[in-house]
């Protein structure tokens, strides 16, 4: 193993480390933020994308470290905000391929184009099965066709916790 530190004295490997740390939580932030996004009906990244809570090593009552979720401070809130925005911006860019575009982004672009189910196969009527596995963009998309609709779902069987908005949405009293 390489000594990363090198020979830096335990007060300042620490600050390192904590440095380190708010990186790693910022750029978590921001992922966690375009996620959130993509899976949404929303055309634009918005504060409500951004976490308000995160996942952080603290000492509970008997002085133990413990994991909890803590709040997100607003200020770091509004720099995942702003970084997301940015890296959105680049991921979308076709001629920057600097980061890569997951297929959720490929699905939000798709949504994003208010595409026309009747362009791509005609038909008389569109069916939904297994659609407590939709994601909002997904659900989006079909709500706005302009064709009868019908959504099949088991609320016992969902796959994804990812569609958990979706879920609630399809059957509220579950």
């Amino acid at each position: 193993m390489v000594d990363r530190d090198f020979g830096a004295s335990p007060k300042r490997r620490k600050d390192l480390s904590d440095h380190n740390r708010s990186h790693l939580k910022r750029a978590s932030l921001v992922l966690r933020t375009i996620k959130n996004f993509t899976n949404s009906p929303d055309p634009k990244i918005t504060p409500e994308h951004v976490p308000t809570l995160w996942m952080a090593t603290v000492k509970d009552h008997q002085g133990k470290a413990v994991r909890d979720l803590v709040p997100v401070p607003e200020q770091e809130r509004e720099w995942a905000l702003e970084d997301a925005i940015n890296v959105w911006s680049l991921m979308r860019d076709p001629l920057k391929l600097s980061i890569r575009l997951p297929h959720d982004g490929y699905l939000k672009l798709w949504q994003l184009g208010s595409p026309s189910l009747q362009d791509i196969q005609r038909h008389d009527v569109l069916l939904m099965d297994e659609g407590q596995d939709m994601n909002p963009a997904m659900l989006d998309v079909f709500m706005k066709q302009r064709t009868p609709k019908f959504i099949v779902g088991d609320p016992h069987q969902q796959v994804c916790l990812e569609t958990k908005m979706t879920h609630s949405t399809l059957f509220p009293s579950s």
